[in-house]
């Protein structure tokens, strides 16, 4: 008799069982599977500069009288990313379907904002798409062109701040350490100043993993959000 069967062996863990496992290790894998599409949606997502592009190309195929699918096609066979081919044919797929590039457009709100979405209907409405699209393609370019120049202002700024913040953080980790035996030793009585820096240098030597985690999860918390629509409309203020 093969006790290992579970037709034989009264103790071998049922089909329930097995259902009751995988419940639980149902959510972790379904969490660790989210994390990773995220992560390879983000990497691949289209770049600024290709949706200028794109939507030139567009106009200019439309322009020509190119039907909108077959257009969408040829966009979709050429060298970009494939955040954006992924999404060149999402539109080819629901236009062949009978929807209209504005409904196509909501799917990927993240990239195309409800002015984007509500003129490309106007346009449609009005059988002036190739305007339309000309037109938006203007406003991406600009846009693009401002954030640039905006980032490539913040670069001084922002190096002067890593570098200061890494000279803090050698201070405070490396030099002060060896300050603060000295002046423990010396037993002079110690200015609340002083002090300060002493007790930040224990807590950023003695905690620095809670304070590296801790910084990593407002960097990812702020990416996170200024993804989202309410982020984005903060941001612009």
């Amino acid at each position: 008799m093969d006790l290992s069967s579970p037709k034989t062996n009264p103790n071998f863990p049922s089909q329930g069982g097995y259902s009751a496992f995988a419940d639980a290790t149902g959510p972790k894998k379904a969490a660790g599977i989210g994390s990773i599409v995220w992560i390879k949606t983000f990497l691949n997502r289209p770049k600024e500069k290709e949706l200028v592009t794109f939507l030139r190309e567009l106009a200019i195929l439309v322009e020509a009288r190119v039907p909108l699918v077959r257009a969408l096609e040829s966009i979709k066979k050429q060298k970009y990313s494939p955040g954006l081919i992924e999404m060149a044919g999402s539109f080819q797929k629901r236009v062949e379907g009978g929807s209209p590039l504005s409904e196509a457009m909501e799917e990927y709100s993240r990239y195309f904002s409800p002015l984007y979405i509500n003129v490309t209907r106007a346009g449609e409405a009005s059988g002036r798409l190739d305007k339309v699209l000309n037109y938006l393609a203007d406003n991406r370019e600009k846009r693009y062109e401002l954030r640039r120049k905006i980032i490539g202002a913040l670069i001084y700024p922002g190096v002067i701040s890593i570098s200061f913040l890494a000279v803090f953080i050698f201070l405070m980790v490396f030099v002060m350490p060896s300050l603060n035996k000295t002046l423990t030793e010396s037993g002079t009585k110690l200015p609340w100043t002083t002090k300060l820096v002493i007790g930040t240098s224990e807590f950023l030597t003695g905690h620095w993993l809670v304070v590296f985690a801790f910084a990593v999860g407002i960097m990812i918390g702020m990416l996170y959000y200024l993804r989202t629509n309410e982020g984005r409309k903060q941001w612009d203020l």
